[in-house]
């Protein structure tokens, strides 16, 4: 009996990764039949489904191949066919991206945030960064003798006067 648990675990998995692409996949077309989406959105829906799949499938490659379901010609076109589905989704990738309504301490991304400051974020973002509090910027030691360092504070201002 515990000689089968790996098996076991494996049957398990498997199983419920079907149930995820198969009630995601009924989940689209129910809301396709219905007509609740414009016919963009239903197809980006249904190229989201191909792609869990697929990726789902490239995931566990070595147990389709392993077990004769794929042979080497047919992973790589599954890796293919995710290239392929990963270049049609990318236009509506922001769309797709903000249907999820992540809020932004969730994503935590500079480049995700609801405001569209991508450039101050992202400048925040690096004069924040721990590596950027504590090491010295390059010709800091020249340009100010060894009196930097943790009482050195007018960081801040020095850069704001050369913006």
């Amino acid at each position: 009996m515990q000689s089968d648990m790996v098996a076991w675990i494996k049957a398990a998995k498997a199983h419920c990764a079907y149930v995820v692409v198969r009630t995601f996949k009924d989940a689209v077309c129910e809301v396709g039949a219905k007509k609740y989406v414009s016919h963009q959105t239903q197809t980006a829906m249904e190229r989201l489904v191909a792609l869990h799949g697929l990726a789902t499938m490239d995931d566990c490659m070595g147990d389709f191949l392993e077990d004769g379901y794929l042979d080497a010609a047919g992973a790589e076109f599954v890796r293919v066919e995710i290239t392929a589905l990963l270049a049609e989704l990318r236009p509506d990738a922001a769309a797709l991206t903000d249907a999820f309504a992540l809020d932004d301490y969730f994503l935590n991304s500079a480049l995700g945030a609801t405001d569209g400051d991508v450039y101050a974020r992202l400048l925040y973002e690096v004069q924040d960064a721990p590596f950027n509090k504590n090491t010295p910027r390059p010709g800091t030691k020249r340009c100010f003798g060894t009196g930097y360092g943790r009482e050195w504070r007018g960081r801040a201002s020095f850069r704001s006067g050369l913006l």
